[in-house]
């Protein structure tokens, strides 16, 4: 099936990239009324088209409008199935022009296709191929931003991110055995009224006022649930300290990391840590590069 979108793919691409700028109305009325939106910065979520097939597949298309750090306004066209990015996701310039196309196998980044500045310029998408290479990243008025490794379409491998006056360079890896996961608590219960009540957590701990009581109630056999249902569920990544960067779950910082002047291209603060992502030494610089700090952790 993956073989026959893909071949597919190819066979429309040259047809989507050469018409797309005479099929810009709705995407641009879209635009207009958007860009009046009060909140530039969060993801505003324009409409969702959702088909389910004879398999009971769960097939949603999104369209949103939002604001990317360092990147600039763009539009997202997405699509999932049952839930996970499947097949081309689009990303629009505010004139309508396309900016980046990149194929997703199962929420994974899997084909880096297109990439292109406002003006309609081609860049260099990367070399992502089948979860592995690298995907380009830049600005809307097509500035360099750096670039992520995949593997099997997770990061893997060198990264570089271009930061205003400074670049950040490193390495990153992933292992399934990495991954975190809390569990997800779901009780439900009957209320005197015959309603049906649900407590939701995260590792036996419930936020809300409502959950904690149900909690606390069946937990001291003072009322029977309904149900008890105990689910992993895989963490969020995190941001780290030091560089500001990203890190998915399971993914971690191995080697040597460094920022650096984008003009000097000299470092600012080195970073090395170890095959498990521990620090190992950390180094500080003044402007001229000299070093002034340095701390070697255990």
């Amino acid at each position: 099936m993956k073989g026959i979108l893909k071949a597919l793919l190819l066979i429309l691409l040259p047809l989507l990239v050469l018409s797309q700028k005479y099929d810009t109305v709705n995407i641009k009325k879209n635009i207009a009324s958007l860009q009046n939106s009060d909140f530039p910065d969060t993801i505003v979520k324009k409409w969702s088209s959702v088909l389910i097939t004879k398999e009971m597949d769960t097939l949603t298309q999104d369209f949103r409008y939002r604001y990317v750090s360092n990147v600039g306004v763009i539009i997202e066209e997405t699509n999932s199935v049952n839930g996970r990015a499947n097949g081309i996701s689009i990303t629009y310039h505010t004139n309508g022009n396309i900016f980046s196309m990149i194929y997703f196998f199962d929420s994974k980044p899997w084909e880096a296709i297109y990439l292109a500045d406002s003006s309609g310029h081609k860049h260099f998408p990367g070399t992502l191929s089948n979860g592995s290479g690298t995907e380009a990243r830049m600005d809307v008025a097509g500035n360099d931003l750096g670039f992520i490794t995949y593997k099997n379409g997770n990061p893997d491998g060198d990264l570089s991110e271009i930061h205003g006056d400074l670049i950040i360079k490193g390495k990153l890896y992933y292992a399934k055995e990495l991954l975190q996961y809390d569990t997800l608590n779901v009780i439900k219960i009957l209320s005197n009224a015959k309603d049906t009540l649900v407590a939701v957590g995260f590792n036996n701990k419930f936020e809300d006022s409502l959950s904690n009581s149900i909690y606390s109630k069946v937990k001291n056999l003072q009322i029977h649930p309904i149900s008890i249902a105990n689910t992993l569920w895989e963490r969020t990544g995190r941001t780290e300290n030091y560089f500001g960067i990203y890190l998915p779950n399971g993914v971690i910082q191995i080697g040597r990391w460094q920022r650096l002047d984008r003009e000097t291209m000299k470092p600012n603060l080195v970073v090395d840590y170890d095959e498990n992502g521990n620090i190992k030494t950390l180094t500080q610089f003044d402007p001229n590069g000299n070093i002034f700090n340095t701390i070697k952790k255990p």
